[in-house]
């Protein structure tokens, strides 16, 4: 039994780690307060249509609506100016953070109602999984770059506690209701929650309960997943001409799988022809290629690749997906490596347990653990990011963790020290990921865009104009911050051989830039000399040319 000094201290510990939990989100919104991705873009350019009162712009083959939905409600509260667009768009992941922790929250304290009385004190299981969890968010997700990723994994810790209650006594109506309303808002986050969704509602068959009375009660939760889903899937099948949940995975399997050319030009072992086919409207070295839609968005190319995917199906090579599948299970591998404290110490736990006790145990919390394996071996047929796998890592962890049985009580010295091994390998590993992010994705980081964006409009390029790009990323937030459509660019890994090219290439590009519709040519040149005809936007690493 449980006594009241217990509580007391597991409350404190909570508090420290709520307290935690959010300066350290802070600071991670503070410091990547400029960092952005072409995705994004993406997202920020959806989240328009709530300024714009045009919902269809949520509706896109690609990227899920209610990220850019949440965005769009903040920025038409705030109106942020250029330079707090970016940060305010961290802000909005704060407060997903802050909703993902209350709902990790929800999830520990139905797995310990439904605890059976152990040797293992409640302490020890606060600190591992609290730990766990900002390990997850901070290390895993983190903060770094505006996207659906924290929000999706606070409906993941939802869906795993719901879970969790239905299989451990708590079956009600209601609750069935619940699970059906989160599945949906979670698919609506990021559309690997749709077959996730799928899963979950299998698994609540599997409760201890008469069979008409669980059939009704599954058809119950899948009916409020099909209102709250059902919509979405409509519009986004009649968007790709096809049905579907969404394209992110056919896209993904079309890039990493398929090999399909960067610009879309042919389709690598993919089958099909390109309904939507880019243009190559520079055919030298480098090329340039024109994206242009008659949609207000940043960087039509991103805006939806769906579109100018469509007609081509992904091919199943069995050799290739197999070989990528066990590559995938390699970086896993390393991720455990990486964690190898944490697995010493699990080890531990596990034989002084006893195997079986162990299995019989963890048996018991079978719906989280295989929600989780199941996301994972999925990304593994795919492709693999520590921002997608966070939340799937912490439940399976918690899973594992209310798991374990021991036989009797471990020395508290003993006990103490296994914690503080876990926490500490958490915490390195976290520190660790972070920094490895920070450099990876140093030139991702905007901190001048914004100054780059006034510039741009001082020189005399209106908002709604058209532009070329002359960059090595897809992440263009000046374009973004000054309001222009980037509709071509020369080919995105030949930035360096465009600026030494000569004068006689230049000529070509900008005449084939302009007679596409461009006002100017932006190139990122670094802290090289800017070159005649092209001026400096600010103090920014780029520069614009100007087309007749």
């Amino acid at each position: 039994m449980t006594t009241a000094r217990e509580v007391c201290i597991c409350a404190r510990l909570r508090l420290l780690f709520w307290i935690l939990g959010i300066a350290g989100a802070i600071v991670q919104a503070v410091a990547y307060r400029q960092f952005i991705t072409a995705d994004s873009l993406s997202y920020l350019d959806m989240s328009d249509a709530i300024s714009a009162h045009d919902p269809g712009r949520l509706v896109n083959a690609t990227w899920s609506p209610l990220y850019p939905l949440v965005v769009g409600l903040v920025n038409s509260v705030l109106h942020p100016s250029p330079y707090w667009e970016f940060p305010v768009a961290h802000w909005v992941n704060f407060l997903c953070f802050l909703f993902a922790f209350a709902a990790f929250e929800f999830l520990f304290r139905s797995l310990q109602a439904s605890w059976l009385p152990d040797k293992l004190p409640r302490w020890a299981l606060v600190v591992t999984g609290y730990s766990l969890f900002l390990w997850a968010s901070l290390g895993m997700l983190t903060l770094m770059l505006p996207g659906p990723d924290m929000l999706m994994s606070g409906f993941l810790y939802l869906t795993a506690g719901l879970l969790v209650r239905i299989h451990r006594g708590q079956p009600s109506w209601k609750t069935y209701a619940a699970l059906g309303v989160v599945l949906g808002a979670g698919y609506l986050a990021k559309a690997i929650m749709f077959p996730l969704g799928i899963l979950a509602l299998g698994m609540t068959l599997f409760v201890s309960a008469p069979l008409d009375v669980k059939l009704k009660r599954t058809l119950l939760a899948g009916l409020f997943f099909g209102v709250v889903a059902g919509p979405y899937v409509w519009a986004v099948s009649s968007l790709a001409h096809r049905h579907t949940f969404g394209e992110a995975g056919t896209i993904v399997h079309m890039t990493h799988v398929d090999k399909i050319d960067g610009y879309f030009q042919n389709t690598g072992t993919a089958t099909g022809k390109f309904v939507h086919p880019m243009t190559k409207i520079l055919n030298l070295d480098p090329p340039a290629f024109l994206f242009a839609r008659p949609v207000p968005a940043t960087y039509p190319f991103w805006y939806d690749p769906y579109y100018w995917s469509e007609g081509v199906r992904p091919a199943f090579l069995a050799r290739t997906q197999a070989k990528l599948f066990f590559n995938n299970l390699s970086i896993y591998f390393g991720m455990v490596l990486g964690l190898g404290g944490l697995a010493i110490a699990a080890a531990f736990l596990a034989y002084a347990a006893g195997l079986r006790h162990s299995i019989r145990a963890l048996l018991s919390f079978w719906p989280i653990c295989l929600l989780g394996v199941f996301a994972l071996a999925a990304y593994a047929t795919l492709y693999v990011e520590n921002r997608y796998l966070g939340g799937f890592f912490a439940i399976i962890g918690l899973g594992l963790l209310f798991g374990l049985r021991l036989p009797r009580p471990l020395a508290t010295r003993t006990l103490g020290i296994i914690v503080t091994v876990i926490v500490l390998n958490l915490a390195l590993n976290t520190a660790i990921n972070l920094r490895k992010n920070r450099i990876e994705n140093a030139n991702v980081s905007r901190l001048n865009d914004p100054a780059a964006a006034v510039a741009l409009r001082l020189t005399g390029v209106a908002a709604d104009s058209s532009v070329a790009a002359v960059t090595p990323s897809m992440a263009s937030g000046w374009a973004r911050l000054a309001r222009v459509h980037i509709i071509a660019d020369i080919q995105r890994t030949s930035t360096e051989k465009f600026l030494q090219g000569t004068a006689a290439y230049h000529k070509a590009a900008f005449e084939a830039f302009a007679a596409a519709g461009c006002k100017a040519v932006v190139a990122r040149i670094g802290d090289r000399a800017v070159a005649p005809g092209w001026q400096r936007l600010g103090d920014s690493v780029y520069a614009v040319h100007l087309l007749p």
